[in-house]
């Protein structure tokens, strides 16, 4: 009886956050010194800090009831920068909803980081024998990974997806929560092949509407790779499950960095 509300109170709350992406951005954008990129960074920033304050609260309903306090001066803050509504036909004509393109290349993407996302919880914890609170340092590392892709050496994109695989096997050759400190370069490498996705769609429009079609495609791609690696872990077990996704990023590296620099 719990799974229903459970799921179902996820799903609202990623809804509520995929529609208030793009207008939060457009809203930010128009002050002095914001740009996109450092609108992600933040975003990034302060998803490591939420990681780790998840690592350190437990058990569930603590780390929700923070949560909820920390939503609502965001909440009340949007409400007050809310610019005028303006009822005229015109203004109206010209706010229409605005429809955001699907992408094959992101949703792509969301099927890499959707599938080791899915199982990554169960094998620290089956095969790496590692704590509730070394998961939340694994994706406070991955967090601070992407704030700092700018850091790193300007590859190609094929050679980021690779150079992931390679860090995943890393990550089975550790088998220990030693893992955590594999997901810091992994972060970026995964923020560096978003930022190339991200430019390669720039015939669609502004980066703002770019960066919704990398999340709102790649949140599609994500929900089939979570589902279909699920589904493998029951069939073939938690142990073969990573083998088989070094072996996924090595499948798409070509396909999927090679187009990333072209327009779709």
């Amino acid at each position: 009886w719990l799974v229903a509300p459970v799921l179902l109170a996820v799903l609202l709350f990623a809804f509520s956050q995929e529609i208030s992406q793009l207008p939060l951005q457009r809203q930010l954008l128009p002050k002095a010194g914001a740009t996109v990129e450092r609108l992600r960074i933040g975003n990034e920033l302060g998803a490591m800090a939420g990681n780790l304050l998840e690592a350190v609260i437990f058990p569930a309903m603590a780390q929700f009831s923070s949560a909820l306090v920390l939503l609502l001066p965001l909440g009340l803050s949007s409400l007050q920068s809310a610019p005028p509504l303006d009822t005229t036909a015109e203004a109206r004509s010209n706010h229409t909803p605005e429809l955001v393109p699907f992408s094959r290349r992101c949703a792509l993407q969301g099927v890499l980081f959707g599938s080791l996302f899915a199982v990554l919880p169960l094998w620290l914890r089956e095969v790496c024998g590692a704590s509730y609170f070394d998961f939340g340092l694994l994706l406070a590392g991955y967090c601070l990974g992407r704030s700092l892709n700018g850091l790193i050496p300007s590859w190609g994109n094929v050679l980021n997806y690779a150079a992931m695989a390679a860090l995943l096997v890393l990550a089975e050759a550790l088998g220990d929560s030693r893992v955590v400190a594999v997901f810091l370069p992994l972060g970026a490498l995964a923020a560096a092949s978003d930022v190339a996705l991200v430019a390669s769609m720039q015939p669609l429009g502004d980066a703002a509407l770019r960066w919704e079609i990398l999340l709102r495609s790649g949140g599609v791609g994500g929900l089939i790779g979570s589902l279909g690696m699920g589904l493998l872990s029951q069939l073939l077990g938690i142990s073969v499950v990573m083998p088989l996704q070094v072996g996924l990023f090595l499948v798409l590296a070509w396909p999927l960095g090679r187009c990333a620099w072209t327009p779709p």
